[in-house]
């Protein structure tokens, strides 16, 4: 599966080789999941008209299922000018906007107490689909991705089912 982003959450990938599942809970990150494999970590730096932002990111790619989880703490002055549902649609339109991907429904769904939002997307190249799970907790956005081939489909089940939020 190849995937190419824009803006904010630019994803670069990088093939790793998919082993037995292990939890990732970082410390100070404020969530748990499960991944089939050592993810990948990296950070990145941008200057937007609110303020500084860095954007934390593990990735892991396989043949079957590619998984992304990225968090960042938005500047105080990003929630004076935009609301919660619409700092989550803009994550939305994000994907919208990518001419290789084929965005669905946008629905309703939570995670413990905390509410969010998840898109369901086609990619347009392959037979791969994905879902994209967004949550504010406080001023941390966490985006938590997924796609996958149909043999990767229970993988990402079992990444979705795998998913907790604390507050940071």
């Amino acid at each position: 599966m190849k995937r190419i982003a824009a803006g904010a959450f630019a994803l670069a990938l990088l093939a790793t080789t998919a082993g037995a599942w292990q939890g990732l809970s970082p410390e100070g990150a404020g969530f748990e999941a499960a991944l089939p494999g050592a993810p990948v970590y990296e950070t990145s730096r941008s200057s937007t008209p609110v303020g500084k932002v860095v954007e934390h990111q593990y990735r892991l790619e396989g043949e079957a299922a590619s998984f992304w989880i990225t968090w960042t703490d938005l500047p105080r002055a990003a929630l004076w000018f935009q609301s919660r549902d619409g700092i989550l649609d803009r994550v939305r339109r994000s994907y919208a906007e990518r001419d290789e991907l084929q965005a669905g429904s946008f629905e309703a769904v939570s995670l413990g107490d905390h509410a969010g939002r998840e898109l369901a997307y086609r990619e347009n190249a392959s037979s791969a689909e994905g879902r994209v799970r967004t949550f504010l907790v406080g001023r941390r956005l966490y985006v938590f991705d997924a796609a996958w081939t149909s043999p990767g489909r229970a993988q990402a089940e079992r990444f979705f089912d795998s998913l907790q939020l604390q507050a940071p």
